[in-house]
C-alpha cells in the first residue's frame, strides 16, 4: 500500500458546505410544513365535525347519544390511547416515516369519513382518522428538536403549537359554513 493511500484512509474528510439541515432556511421550512400539517389536524380534529353533526344526524338518523359518541369516544379514546404507542414507534424506527404515514392514514380516514353510508361506517372511520392523528404530534416534536439548537427550540416547539388556536379558529369559521354551503 503506498503512502498516499494510507494518508487518505486516515485523515477526516472536510466538509465542503454546511449541510442542508444546518440552514436556518431549511429549519423554517420544515417547521412551516410541520405548523400547516397540524393546523389541518386540529381544523378537523376540533371544528369541523361539530359544525356538521346536525346534518350528519338527520342524514344518517342517528340519535343524539349515538353523534355523542361520534364526536367524542370515537375520536378521544383512540387517539388518546394511540399517541403512546406511535411514538414509541417513531422512536425505534424512522419519525419521518411514521409522520408520513400517519398524515396518509388520517387524509383517507378523513376522506372515508365524507363517504360515510352509515353510522357505523363514520364511526369506523372517525376512529381510525383518530389513530392517523394521534401519530402527528410525537415525532413532529422530536425532529423540531433535531432541527433546531436548544438556544432556539422553545420558540419552534411554540410557533408549532400556535397551529392548535389558527386550525381551531379556521375549522370554526370555514365549517359551518361549507355545511350551509353544500
Amino acid at each position: 500500500m503506498s503512502s498516499s493511500t494510507s494518508d487518505a484512509t486516515t485523515q477526516p474528510v472536510k466538509p465542503t458546505s454546511q449541510s442542508a439541515l444546518d440552514k436556518p432556511s431549511y429549519q423554517h421550512y420544515v417547521l412551516l410544513m410541520f405548523f400547516l400539517g397540524y393546523v389541518f389536524n386540529v381544523i378537523d380534529r376540533s371544528s369541523v365535525l361539530g359544525a356538521v353533526l346536525p346534518s350528519i344526524k338527520k342524514e344518517i338518523a342517528a340519535s343524539n347519544f349515538l353523534m355523542g359518541l361520534l364526536g367524542g369516544l370515537a375520536f378521544s379514546v383512540f387517539y388518546s390511547f394511540l399517541g403512546i404507542p406511535l411514538a414509541r414507534l417513531a422512536d425505534r424506527w424512522s419519525r419521518v416515516n411514521v409522520l408520513a404515514l400517519s398524515i396518509a392514514l388520517w387524509s383517507a380516514a378523513t376522506a372515508t369519513c365524507g363517504l360515510a353510508w352509515n353510522y357505523v361506517s363514520l364511526f369506523t372511520s372517525r376512529a381510525f382518522t383518530a389513530i392517523g392523528e394521534a401519530g402527528g404530534s410525537p415525532p413532529s416534536h422530536s425532529l423540531i428538536s433535531d432541527y433546531f439548537p436548544r438556544s432556539k427550540r422553545a420558540t419552534a416547539l411554540a410557533v408549532y403549537a400556535m397551529a392548535v388556536p389558527i386550525g381551531t379558529s379556521i375549522g370554526n369559521a370555514l365549517a359551518g359554513w361549507f355545511n350551509v354551503w353544500y
